[in-house]
């Protein structure tokens, strides 16, 4: 009954606020099931055919005050991040991921902290998926290395080990 007669002053008005008001109404079936709600004085504005009132009207700053959830997407940290993850991956040594980090920190502007070197792991893991081997043994730094680095270096061994040993 309510949904009707809101209806019926959208199509009365007939502006930018009333297609915004008909295209919400007309998406939902119970008002009161969907916890929609309203401000009394909308209500009264939208009926006699008066704007929104201020209090309640789009402001693009008020976007500002809001932000995002979960770990700030930085510009700098990614591009020194990505520095780091092309050096890593065009590098065919083992690397400390100490190094990592320090070496993301000069790509990072005065006064910007690089990643922590747990954080700075779990990124390269997601980046290079399965193909990155971590060795790691308490009370040592942790180690990085490509898989493909570890298999030449398993079949430089064998060659080796074969050249030695010929039977």
């Amino acid at each position: 009954m309510f949904q009707k007669s809101v209806i019926k002053a959208c199509n009365s008005r007939n502006n930018l606020w009333s297609a915004k008001v008909q295209s919400r109404l007309l998406l939902v079936n119970d008002l009161p099931a969907a916890d929609a709600i309203y401000h009394q004085a909308c209500s009264v504005n939208f009926r006699k055919g008066d704007p929104v009132p201020k209090k309640y009207q789009y402001n693009p700053k008020d976007e500002l005050r809001y932000k995002p959830l979960g770990h700030p997407k930085e510009k700098d940290k990614l591009d020194a991040f990505l520095k780091v993850c092309k050096l890593f991956e065009e590098n065919d040594e083992l690397v400390c991921a100490q190094q990592l980090v320090t070496k993301m920190k000069d790509f990072l502007p005065v006064g910007s902290e690089p990643y922590s070197e747990r954080y700075m792991l779990q990124k390269l893991k997601e980046v290079f998926f399965g193909n990155i081997i971590v060795f790691s043994k308490y009370g040592l730094p942790n180690i990085l290395t490509m898989g493909e680095t570890v298999a030449d270096i398993i079949l430089d061994y064998q060659k080796k080990k074969k050249l030695e040993d010929p039977e």
